[in-house]
């Protein structure tokens, strides 16, 4: 029976350390985001918002968000603008090491390949 206890323990602990990590890994700012805001053509140039951009550290659990925020318009200060490009950089050098090598091993260009196929087979179901 004791060993039947201490066994659960240990899963429950194992449990535990796991989900510490997996939220440690989604909330850790390793992430560079660079995105690029301009005035909304929808209106007045004196109502369009000044083109800027901006460079902002983020992690996994925050980039979501900022893509759904691409995808809308906003208002700062009586000026409107959109969201005009948005580029995720790894931030950290082992992310940053990790991705060369990818690059270098070819495999990213195979993952396009792979993506390429797929939208083209969505592409023929919808038609």
């Amino acid at each position: 029976m004791k060993t039947q206890k201490q066994t659960s323990k240990e899963f429950y602990n194992g449990m535990r350390e796991q989900q510490r990590r997996q939220k440690e890994y989604v909330t850790e700012k390793k992430y560079l985001v660079y995105i690029v805001y301009e005035g909304d053509v929808a209106f007045p140039e004196e109502k369009q918002l000044l083109n800027q951009r901006q460079f902002e550290v983020v992690s996994l659990e925050e980039i979501p968000q900022l893509i759904k925020n691409v995808q809308c318009s906003f208002s700062v200060n009586g000026r409107v603008g959109l969201f005009g490009e948005m580029k995720i950089f790894p931030l950290t050098e082992e992310l940053e090491k990790e991705y060369l090598n990818h690059s270098k091993e070819g495999r990213i260009k195979t993952w396009r390949m792979m993506g390429n196929i797929k939208t083209k087979r969505k592409l023929k179901e919808v038609s």
